[in-house]
Protein backbone atom coordinates (compact mmCIF):
# COMPACT_ATOMS: atom_id res chain seq x y z
CA UNK A 1 0.00 0.00 0.00
CA UNK A 2 1.48 3.35 -0.60
CA UNK A 3 1.53 5.92 1.63
CA UNK A 4 0.16 9.10 2.27
CA UNK A 5 3.85 10.93 1.52
CA UNK A 6 4.69 8.67 -1.44
CA UNK A 7 1.26 10.00 -3.06
CA UNK A 8 2.47 13.69 -2.15
CA UNK A 9 5.87 13.20 -4.20
CA UNK A 10 4.01 11.59 -7.24
CA UNK A 11 1.04 14.24 -7.12
CA UNK A 12 4.04 17.49 -7.10
CA UNK A 13 6.46 15.27 -9.30
CA UNK A 14 3.06 15.79 -11.73
CA UNK A 15 3.37 19.41 -11.00
CA UNK A 16 6.47 20.09 -12.04
CA UNK A 17 6.17 18.58 -15.04
CA UNK A 18 3.24 20.11 -15.78
CA UNK A 19 4.72 23.49 -15.26
CA UNK A 20 8.01 22.44 -17.10
CA UNK A 21 6.37 22.24 -20.32
CA UNK A 22 3.90 25.34 -19.91
CA UNK A 23 6.70 27.39 -19.43
CA UNK A 24 8.90 25.77 -22.25
CA UNK A 25 6.04 25.93 -24.34
CA UNK A 26 4.43 29.93 -23.55
CA UNK A 27 8.38 31.11 -23.73
CA UNK A 28 8.70 30.21 -27.30
CA UNK A 29 5.20 28.84 -28.53
CA UNK A 30 5.10 30.50 -32.14
CA UNK A 31 8.65 28.43 -32.79
CA UNK A 32 8.59 25.61 -29.82
CA UNK A 33 11.39 23.93 -31.62
CA UNK A 34 10.92 20.74 -28.73
CA UNK A 35 6.87 20.81 -29.02
CA UNK A 36 6.73 16.79 -29.28
CA UNK A 37 9.05 16.66 -25.97
CA UNK A 38 6.78 19.31 -24.02
CA UNK A 39 3.56 18.03 -25.17
CA UNK A 40 4.70 14.61 -23.60
CA UNK A 41 5.86 17.01 -20.62
CA UNK A 42 2.13 18.21 -20.40
CA UNK A 43 0.65 14.71 -20.63
CA UNK A 44 2.40 13.05 -18.50
CA UNK A 45 2.86 15.61 -15.95
CA UNK A 46 -1.01 15.89 -16.04
CA UNK A 47 -1.58 11.65 -15.57
CA UNK A 48 0.77 12.00 -12.97
CA UNK A 49 -0.82 14.59 -10.96
CA UNK A 50 -3.93 13.12 -11.41
CA UNK A 51 -2.79 9.77 -10.18
CA UNK A 52 -1.01 11.37 -7.47
CA UNK A 53 -4.22 13.47 -6.30
CA UNK A 54 -7.01 10.74 -6.47
CA UNK A 55 -4.20 8.49 -4.15
CA UNK A 56 -4.32 11.59 -1.80
CA UNK A 57 -7.92 11.70 -1.94
CA UNK A 58 -7.88 8.28 -1.12
CA UNK A 59 -5.35 8.49 1.66
CA UNK A 60 -7.80 11.18 3.41
CA UNK A 61 -11.24 8.93 3.10
CA UNK A 62 -12.86 11.32 0.71
CA UNK A 63 -13.59 9.43 -2.57
CA UNK A 64 -16.87 9.64 -1.99
CA UNK A 65 -18.71 12.08 -2.77
CA UNK A 66 -16.65 14.19 -3.83
CA UNK A 67 -16.32 17.65 -1.82
CA UNK A 68 -16.66 20.38 -3.64
CA UNK A 69 -12.79 21.62 -3.72
CA UNK A 70 -12.04 18.64 -5.60
CA UNK A 71 -14.24 19.19 -8.23
CA UNK A 72 -12.87 23.23 -8.30
CA UNK A 73 -9.25 21.65 -8.66
CA UNK A 74 -10.63 18.65 -11.48
CA UNK A 75 -11.84 22.43 -13.10
CA UNK A 76 -7.94 23.91 -12.82
CA UNK A 77 -6.62 20.83 -14.17
CA UNK A 78 -8.92 21.06 -17.41
CA UNK A 79 -8.05 24.55 -17.95
CA UNK A 80 -4.43 23.44 -17.36
CA UNK A 81 -4.68 20.36 -19.81
CA UNK A 82 -6.55 22.83 -22.86
CA UNK A 83 -4.09 25.67 -22.06
CA UNK A 84 -1.53 25.20 -24.31
CA UNK A 85 -3.78 24.25 -27.31
CA UNK A 86 -5.52 27.81 -26.97
CA UNK A 87 -1.86 29.00 -26.68
CA UNK A 88 -0.63 28.13 -29.94
CA UNK A 89 -4.16 28.61 -31.68
CA UNK A 90 -5.34 32.17 -30.31
CA UNK A 91 -0.94 33.18 -30.14
CA UNK A 92 -1.72 34.66 -26.79
CA UNK A 93 1.41 36.62 -24.93
CA UNK A 94 3.25 34.46 -23.03
CA UNK A 95 3.20 37.21 -19.96
CA UNK A 96 -0.40 36.60 -19.83
CA UNK A 97 -0.43 33.09 -20.02
CA UNK A 98 2.24 32.92 -17.31
CA UNK A 99 0.08 35.09 -15.19
CA UNK A 100 -2.88 32.86 -16.03
CA UNK A 101 -1.17 29.81 -14.83
CA UNK A 102 0.41 31.39 -10.88
CA UNK A 103 -3.39 32.53 -10.60
CA UNK A 104 -4.54 28.93 -11.22
CA UNK A 105 -1.55 27.55 -9.22
CA UNK A 106 -2.13 29.74 -6.33
CA UNK A 107 -5.81 28.75 -6.46
CA UNK A 108 -5.04 25.21 -6.65
CA UNK A 109 -2.59 25.51 -3.69
CA UNK A 110 -5.41 27.18 -1.59
CA UNK A 111 -8.40 24.73 -2.22
CA UNK A 112 -5.82 21.69 -1.44
CA UNK A 113 -4.46 23.27 1.71
CA UNK A 114 -7.51 25.01 3.05
CA UNK A 115 -10.47 22.94 1.34
CA UNK A 116 -12.85 25.94 1.91
CA UNK A 117 -15.78 23.56 0.79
Amino acid sequence: MISYSAYKVIHLTGIFLLLLSLGGLFINHKKAPHKKWLMAFNGSGLLISLIGGFGLLARLGNMSPFPKWVWAKLSIWVILAILPSIAFRKNIAPAKLSFVVVVLGVMAIYLANYKPF
